[in-house]
């Protein structure tokens, strides 16, 4: 078993909260993110059997319609301002929950290295979000329109 194999090994069995304690630690020491989101989603937390993946998830998908993220207009993890789309560190599929601290916004090429199998979207505003220039610019120009018109 490798070092990194012994990391998750380790991470798995803990509880959330830690595990997520020790990332956002990892995070502010300036450990590489992108690197880290990789291992991170390798750690499969140990459910109650009541514990439901479909219910997570539904809820996730409910709860990003209605969440934009305008705090902070960058990738997670490669700092580029592009439409971001949410991404649990520690995936749902292996355990994660929809708290917040398990959540990064990140653009659609890093979200494509951590999930190969992800198509771009046609529209990639209806999937991700709006970066604070876009939306910015977005009004600036819908405003100066109503202002032409009086």
């Amino acid at each position: 078993m490798t070092t990194d194999e012994q990391i998750i090994a380790r991470l798995s069995v803990m509880p959330e909260s830690h595990v997520l304690a020790y990332f956002w630690i990892m995070v502010s020491e300036h450990a590489p993110r992108l690197e880290l989101l990789e291992a991170f989603g390798k750690v499969r937390l140990e459910r109650p059997p009541t514990w439901n993946y479909s219910a997570v998830r539904a809820e996730h998908e409910a709860w990003v319609s209605h969440n934009v993220r305008r705090d902070h207009p960058n990738c997670f993890a490669c700092g580029a301002e592009r439409p971001l789309f949410w991404h649990h560190v520690i995936e749902v599929q292996n355990g994660g929950s929809n708290h917040l601290r398990n959540r990064v916004s990140i653009c659609f090429p890093c979200h494509k290295r951590l999930h190969p199998w992800l198509q771009e979207p046609a529209d990639r505003r209806a999937q991700g979000f709006e970066s604070l220039r876009e939306i910015m610019a977005r009004f600036s120009r819908r405003f100066t329109k109503k202002e032409q018109a009086s």
